[in-house]
């Protein structure tokens, strides 16, 4: 039998190295600094207790780490720390400068019994902005509610919880950790600042977001200007209430990480966009890698459910658009993605969108497969449940597709847009509902434009009139 010689290999030294780290870290966070008995917070929502924290967060962080604990009660934040850090913003309420730090509250649950409550126009919440070399352990948040007060209108850079860079450098921890978690009425929920000045010199930062809540936040519920992770079973919901935002927007610059997963999410009646992807430019270095959206509900947002610019393997999976882009915005689609190379799509539902279903634009090999598209363009003339805009190599199987029952002054929703001279489409398997059929001109029309370039094919079924068809492009 051959030996597996894999872990001989990695030298003793490294072995030891992470055994000590692990033990180090377990041993820091097992020390609790208790906020009202070891440090006098009060916990009645009337006395600040910014100072008797700060206490608490500075001794666990000059013992090597530790666990603050906050008795379930109302934690009022009023004093603040002014100072640059990093990309001109100066006020937090509490300031965590080094790792492996957990705070933690109360909680049956999703019942969160500890609440911190912010009183401040200017200032984020929690900062976290580290002053050493990355280390692989980060900040753990847990079983809290962040909220700012509610006769506060918060300004920019006044977030719930805020990961900033450094003057100087990139300073990041590579993994943080925020469960079960409510964070309601800051600027934007959760942001991750970007500072352009250190661009070059981005370190990898992993945040994984479990049963995380954004709620009623004026601008995003969570900003990424640079990082991912993953998002599991969280909420992103009525977002946006003083400026156009969305439940959840991630950017990756030049040289950042870029890659998220969003399992069991659900993005709902924000008042921009439900997720909002942007990478900088499409190579390598710059594009959104990796995303990938599994079992999430995105419902209700005023634009688009997803809009994804400039990606790279790109999965969405069992998830469901519904009703999005109730404004009616010529255009706005359940889910839009452009500029994306390698897209996969498989057993999702577009329903009741605004205008268009879906729509992909200038996308290289793609395969939407599984899919149903049911009484799009609610609000709009002309509306297309699936709108193909250019690319190449764009493979589509098994959908079906049903028109709605449109308001007396215009006509139903079509079945496909295709424009802009895409290379290599090929459509089968389509089965159409029986209201093409009584729509006259729509069996034909709804194939898009005539005229245009391009290659491919498209076979269909009409079962209004039992017809199979092929239409070879261009049209």
């Amino acid at each position: 039998m051959r030996k597996d010689t894999k872990l001989q290999r990695v030298p003793t030294s490294v072995l030891l190295f992470l055994s000590l780290l692990l033990s180090t870290t377990t041993q820091a966070l097992s020390k609790t600094y208790n906020v009202v008995t070891d440090y006098g917070a009060v916990g009645d929502g009337v006395a600040d207790d910014s100072f008797a924290i700060q206490l608490a967060i500075n001794q666990a962080q000059a013992d090597g780490g530790g666990t603050i604990y906050f008795p379930s009660g109302t934690y009022l934040l009023d004093s603040t720390h002014d100072d640059n850090f990093g990309s001109g913003i100066t006020s937090t309420h509490l300031l965590i400068d080094r790792p492996a730090v957990k705070l933690a509250g109360d909680a049956a649950g999703s019942m969160l019994g500890s609440v911190m409550l912010a009183n401040s126009t200017a200032a984020s919440a929690i900062m976290i902005a580290f002053t050493s070399t990355p280390v692989p352990v980060g900040i753990i948040i847990r079983d809290l509610e962040v909220v700012r007060s509610g006769q506060l209108t918060p300004t920019l850079g006044a977030s719930g919880i805020r990961f900033e860079t450094l003057a100087g450098g990139n300073r990041w921890s590579r993994h943080h950790r925020i469960e079960n978690v409510r964070l309601e009425r800051h600027y934007d929920g959760i942001f991750v600042a970007h500072d352009p000045a250190t661009n070059t010199a981005l370190v990898p930062i992993d945040i994984h977001l479990q049963s995380v809540r954004t709620e009623f936040n004026y601008r995003h519920g969570c900003y990424f200007k640079v990082g991912g992770g993953r998002a599991s079973q969280c909420s992103f919901t009525s977002n946006g209430e003083g400026i156009a935002g969305s439940g959840f927007r991630l950017e990756r610059p030049k040289g950042g990480p870029g890659t998220m997963m969003f399992d069991s999410c659900t993005f709902t009646s924000n008042t921009e966009n439900g997720l909002s992807a942007h990478g900088s430019a499409l190579s390598d270095d710059e594009a959104i890698r990796d995303l990938h959206i599994v079992g999430t509900q995105i419902d209700r947002n005023s634009k688009y459910g997803l809009f994804l610019v400039n990606g790279q393997n790109v999965n969405i999976s069992g998830s469901s658009f519904t009703a999005n882009g109730d404004v009616g915005i010529p255009g706005v689609s359940g889910a839009r993605l452009d500029s994306v190379i390698r897209l996969a799509m498989s057993a999702c539902s577009v329903d009741g969108s605004g205008a268009n279903g879906l729509t992909i634009v200038d996308c290289d090999t793609v395969s939407i497969s599984a899919m149903t598209f049911d009484w799009n363009g609610q609000h709009a003339i002309n509306p297309y449940n699936v709108v193909i805009n250019g690319g190449q190599n764009i493979s589509m199987n098994g959908l079906a597709i049903r028109s709605h029952i449109p308001p007396s002054s215009g006509p139903k929703s079509h079945g496909f847009w295709i424009q802009g001279s895409p290379e290599n489409v090929y459509i089968t398997g389509v089965l159409f509902s029986e209201e093409f059929g009584t729509n006259p001109g729509n069996p034909v029309k709804f194939f898009g434009p005539t005229g245009q370039s391009g290659s491919g094919q498209i076979h269909y079924w009409n079962p209004a009139t039992d017809t199979v068809g092929v239409f070879v492009l261009p049209l």
